[in-house]
C-alpha cells in the first residue's frame, strides 16, 4: 500500500514537474512569440467555455482545430493567478466546470494590465494554444 502512494507522489511531481518545464523559455523566446501572436490574425473566435466543451468532447479534434493556432478567446476572469512553480502570471477563464479553466499565460510585458485585470471581469484575449493539459492552455496571450 505505501508503495502506491510513493508511485502516485511521483507521478503527481512529473506531471507538474512537465507542466513548468512547458514554460522555461528566455524573456527574448517570449518577446518574439508575444510579437508573432500579436501580428498574427486570430484563425478562430471561441468562447472559453466552447474551447473547453470542444476539448473534453474530443481533444483530437479540439487539438486539429486549435492546438498552435492563434485564438481569440472570450470569458469570465475567476482568477488572476501566477504559476507556484515558474511564477509565470496567468488569467483563469470560466467554464462549466468549477474545477478545470481555461489558463491564459501573460509574459510580464503585460503585467500591468493584469494588475488590472478584476474577478468577474469580461475578457477577450488572443494568445496560441497549446492544447489541453489539466486545463485547455493558452500561450503569449495579450488583451484584445
Amino acid at each position: 500500500m505505501r508503495w502506491r502512494k510513493h508511485v502516485l507522489s511521483v507521478l503527481v511531481l512529473t506531471v507538474f514537474a512537465l507542466l513548468g518545464a512547458g514554460s522555461l523559455k528566455t524573456d527574448k523566446e517570449k518577446a518574439e512569440e508575444d510579437k508573432k501572436v500579436e501580428n498574427e490574425a486570430a484563425s478562430v473566435t471561441v468562447t472559453s467555455q466552447q474551447i473547453f466543451s470542444d476539448y473534453e468532447a474530443n481533444e483530437v479534434s479540439a487539438d486539429d482545430k486549435y492546438k498552435d493556432k492563434v485564438v481569440a478567446v472570450s470569458g469570465e476572469v475567476t482568477g488572476i493567478e501566477k504559476n507556484p512553480i515558474t511564477d509565470a502570471m496567468y488569467i483563469k477563464l470560466a467554464t462549466s466546470n468549477q474545477f478545470i479553466s481555461v489558463d491564459a499565460y501573460f509574459s510580464d510585458s503585460h503585467k500591468e494590465d493584469l494588475k488590472k485585470a478584476k474577478k468577474g471581469d469580461r475578457v477577450t484575449l488572443k494568445c496560441r494554444c497549446k492544447g489541453m493539459v489539466l486545463s485547455v492552455q493558452l500561450e503569449s496571450c495579450g488583451f484584445n
